[in-house]
């Protein structure tokens, strides 16, 4: 749902959901501007996105990741959404890798 919820423009639910030490460290406006400037990075997204998602626990974490990867022009538009072990949101990670 978050994914969906930024991909439509409304970073403010993610962001208060986000724990406050986190919450601290970011904005709405922030959020949002990664997101723009990454996937201006891959060439933009496709008009109809469809990431390939996936669920795992990262090697030496309690920590649940669901991880969302865009295949785009230029490259991979991807979103981490990490859960701690009792289910409650984590932390969030935008970011995109380029095609060489």
């Amino acid at each position: 749902a978050y994914f969906n919820q930024m991909l439509s423009g409304d970073f403010e639910t993610l962001y208060n959901a986000l724990p406050q030490g986190v919450k601290e460290k970011t904005s709405v406006q922030a959020m949002q501007d990664d997101w723009n400037k990454e996937s201006e990075n891959v060439g933009g997204l496709p008009e109809k996105v469809s990431p390939t998602v996936s669920c795992y626990t990262p090697e030496n974490s309690e920590q649940l990741r669901v991880e969302f990867v865009t295949h785009c022009e230029n490259g991979d538009f991807k979103v981490l959404i990490n859960y701690s072990a009792d289910g409650k949101l984590y932390n969030y990670v935008i970011w995109q890798n380029a095609n060489s």
